[in-house]
């Protein structure tokens, strides 16, 4: 038996209602990559120490535990970029999931991390947080320049944002400023991603030294 005309309306009615997404599982959200860390499905970079980053051809699901340490499980889902960091982040994991200007925290992680630590911030000394803290240990990240320009082996960047990583317990503990306390310091160029990083094993005074610059990139759309 056919099914009465005015079913068919509601029906009708109901599927056009339904909320819309860009991806086939319903309220799954998919967050697109930003300018200063386009990982774009197919994207690579290649660094002048051997390293290539790539990103997986399509965008996947990745379930994390959204809640603090201290409060129950509570697990979300989101359609992000996989990337394949060679190295580059979560040293020793072959894969970690792109949030933005965030990744997913890797293996090595304490419970007390977050899901995603952030790589960097758009705003001049504006402070992220890399992951938790530990005997007053926190490792944290600093945006100490923006709208900038660097040479990278002979190419000009323009729009280059610098962040640096440093420990809290040595900015607590000495009175040095993030700067003085820093370890790493990473450029990131807009629409292009990570051009370069430098680091030392000392701080205050120590220099800085290569640790990598890009070669070779392709951003995918």
């Amino acid at each position: 038996m056919n099914a009465p005309k005015f079913e068919w309306i509601l029906l009708f009615i109901l599927l056009s209602c339904r909320p819309e997404s860009n991806d086939s599982t319903a309220f799954v959200k998919k967050l697109f990559p930003l300018p200063y860390f386009p990982a774009f499905p197919g994207s690579w970079w290649a660094y002048d120490n051997g390293d290539t980053m790539r990103v997986a051809p399509q965008m996947e699901a990745y379930i994390f535990n959204s809640s603090s340490y201290t409060a129950p499980p509570d697990f979300d889902t989101l359609i992000l970029p996989k990337l394949l960091p060679d190295g580059i982040y979560n040293l020793g994991d072959s894969v970690a999931f792109v949030r933005e200007y965030g990744i997913s925290k890797s293996s090595q992680s304490g419970y007390r991390d977050p899901a995603f630590k952030q790589i960097l911030a758009l705003r001049k000394d504006e402070e992220f947080v890399i992951g938790g803290a530990f005997a007053g240990h926190r490792i944290t990240g600093m945006t100490i320049a923006v709208d900038t320009s660097l040479v990278v082996r002979g190419v000009r960047f323009d729009s280059v944002i610098v962040c640096i990583l440093f420990d809290e317990a040595c900015r607590n503990g000495t009175g040095g400023s993030a700067q003085d306390c820093s370890t790493q310091r990473d450029f990131y160029a807009k629409n292009i991603g990570l051009i370069k990083r430098d680091s030392r094993t000392g701080i205050f005074q120590t220099p800085y030294e290569k640790e990598f610059e890009l070669v070779d990139y392709f951003i995918g759309k």
